[in-house]
């Protein structure tokens, strides 16, 4: 069929299987992966809804790796790939977004240019970091969400490095934003992730 020599020739890192898959229903489809030994090392995740809970543990025993339901949420279907996929995987959702954001500290205050947003805190692109430790007021004008204006601390810095492809700047990690500027916050990264913004 098809599907596996597709996915013969790509040899992906991971396949997400659906429950009710044209062709092949997902768990015979999890069984062919399993039976194949050069398909045997994709890991593979299966999609199906909560009332499907039987079809998707016998999943799990067949040889995925992983499960989630439908309607499928962007932040579990992330956190799910990114825990199989990555050796340190991170703890929140990621946005590479450039954008400008006011920081203010005592009586100063700048404007800077964001590039990764996160619900957990920010990265700024900049050679002239604050130092670390540092506690600021953070200022988000996002599009399509109400402002942000989130108390922060700055705790790491990076240099330059055209090897690595790091860019130089000062990460701020969020500090006691309440549930409901978390959530938007959450709500509006995923918003641009599946391209409900833009």
């Amino acid at each position: 069929m098809d599907l596996f020599r597709v996915t013969r020739g790509l040899l992906p890192n991971l396949v997400l299987l659906d429950t009710r898959m044209p062709h092949y229903e997902g768990g015979e489809c999890l069984v062919k992966f399993r039976q194949d030994k050069l398909l045997d090392i994709i890991k593979v995740v299966m999609i199906g809804d909560p009332e499907e809970a039987q079809i998707l543990q016998d999943a799990l025993k067949k040889g995925a790796q992983g499960i989630v339901h439908r309607p499928v949420n962007p932040t579990e279907l992330y956190t799910t790939i990114h825990n199989l996929i990555e050796p340190n995987p991170r703890q929140s959702l990621r946005l590479r977004l450039i954008f400008k954001v006011g920081i203010s500290s005592n009586s100063a205050s700048n404007e800077y240019f964001a590039t990764t947003l996160s619900d957990r805190g920010l990265f700024i692109r900049t050679n002239d970091p604050l130092p670390v430790g540092k506690d600021v007021k953070v200022h988000m004008d996002l599009p399509a969400a109400r402002p942000f204006n989130l108390a922060g601390k700055v705790v790491y810095h990076t240099k330059a490095n055209r090897d690595e492809l790091q860019e130089p700047g000062m990460c701020i990690l969020f500090e006691d934003a309440d549930d409901k500027q978390a959530k938007e916050l959450r709500r509006f990264i995923e918003n641009c992730l599946t391209g409900e913004i833009g």
